[in-house]
């Protein structure tokens, strides 16, 4: 028999009669498989769908973004949870737009993780997949008696005590499982969007899922459409999320802008000039020192926000006292950082907290390196004039800190 006849009889052992309720529809999936749409067999609710338009204004350059859904439970990342998908990357100048729809008809799926890519983040599709629902539960099973053996899920029970839903493995093997919505593609196809996904449970295992849709905007991260993210992304800040639940209407519209320090956000700057970290030091006893790092980034987009990540890090490992300033040149991959400190803080303490924080940021901004530094204190500051002395690293004054007296 030619494999189209084969291929044939195999659909049609799966199909069955058309149009009837839980059957199957195949689509094609990733080279290779077969998937397979379960239409559910229940009365679904009717969809609720959400545009959401993101419109550069004041943004400058073109910048690369990320957007994800993460849920808020605990589990998030965790070994044993789902982990968030980089749903959509895209890039934005100013006076650009982009709009992406989201609906709440849920989704669950067997997912083929790869994970031999070049940038060595793994990518995911998804390949059987139906209906879903929260308070929900359903077994996937894996027919293995056909010659082309067929995964399906098991028709939707309710779930007692708990808002989540719930995949039980009982195909036999290890298989990853995926969450998402359905969406029609250009062509009036159902497709699945994947944005969580598990890694591969062992046979009885179960998966719960929080659909809870909080969409999360990142700028000038290291991702591509479908990649699983580190757990190192949740320490970066985001230009803008929401709860899609939560956005009133059919949708909304966001304005991305940099602000006056030059982070993106999505606030329309305001006008005004801030004062420079020796202004705010003006008139008090401290005597200011200055620590500046010079940073070498795997990538000329990824300075300022890698700058901007950086400067958030560094709140959260002792240098909450101290103030930050950057400068870099246009196209070019280095960039200094430089901390005005205040009082209790030495030049070697900056040193210290700087190398940790770039741990930090690494799994997102690729590995940014210290390619050297030096330190500074002010001598006069008298009618505009001031006076700076290089610390040398050698000695003691390098590993000595500042008082409110103006010591060190």
């Amino acid at each position: 028999m030619s494999p189209p006849n084969r291929y044939s009889a195999w659909l049609g052992s799966i199909l069955g009669p058309p149009a009837s309720p839980g059957a199957l529809r195949v689509d094609r999936g990733p080279p290779g498989y077969i998937s397979a749409t379960q239409q559910s067999a229940v009365t679904m609710p009717s969809v609720t769908t959400k545009n959401i338009k993101f419109t550069a204004q004041g943004l400058g350059a073109s910048c690369k973004f990320m957007l994800a859904i993460v849920p808020p439970g605990e589990d998030t990342f965790r070994t044993t949870g789902m982990t968030p998908v980089a749903w959509k990357v895209f890039s934005l100048k100013d006076g650009e737009s982009y709009e992406v729809t989201w609906n709440d008809r849920l989704a669950a799926c067997r997912a083929i993780i790869d994970k031999s890519t070049k940038s060595g983040n793994a990518t995911v599709a998804a390949v059987e997949f139906r209906d879903f629902q929260a308070k929900k539960s359903s077994d996937l099973l894996l027919d293995a008696t056909q010659r082309y053996p067929a995964y399906r899920f098991s028709d939707l029970v309710p779930l007692r005590n708990s808002e989540r839903a719930r995949v039980v493995n009982k195909a036999g093997l290890p298989v990853a499982i995926g969450a998402g919505f359905i969406t029609d593609d250009s062509a009036g196809e159902e497709q699945m969007n994947v944005v969580l996904a598990s890694n591969p449970v062992s046979n009885r295992r179960t998966v719960d899922v929080d659909y809870t849709p909080v969409l999360k905007l990142w700028a000038n991260v290291d991702y591509e459409e479908s990649q699983l993210l580190n757990a190192d992304i949740s320490r970066v800040s985001t230009v803008w999320e929401q709860n899609l639940l939560d956005v009133s209407g059919s949708g909304a519209t966001v304005i991305i802008a940099r602000d006056e320090k030059g982070k993106i956000t999505n606030v329309i700057p305001e006008s005004g000039n801030l004062p420079t970290p020796e202004e705010e030091l003006e008139g008090t006893d401290v005597l200011a020192v200055k620590y500046t790092a010079t940073l070498a980034f795997s990538s000329p987009m990824l300075v300022m926000d890698g700058l901007m990540a950086l400067t958030s890090a560094l709140g959260s490992v002792g240098q909450q006292s101290s103030q930050v300033a950057s400068l870099f040149k246009e196209s070019s991959a280095e960039a200094e950082l430089t901390l005005t400190l205040g009082p209790g803080f030495s030049c070697k303490d900056a040193q210290l907290a700087v190398m940790k924080a770039l741990t930090t940021i690494d799994a997102v901004f690729s590995k940014t390196y210290i390619v050297g530094h030096r330190g500074a204190q002010l001598l006069v500051w008298e009618d505009g004039l001031q006076i700076w002395m290089d610390i040398n690293l050698a000695a003691d004054a390098w590993e000595l800190t500042t008082f409110d007296d103006g010591t060190v």
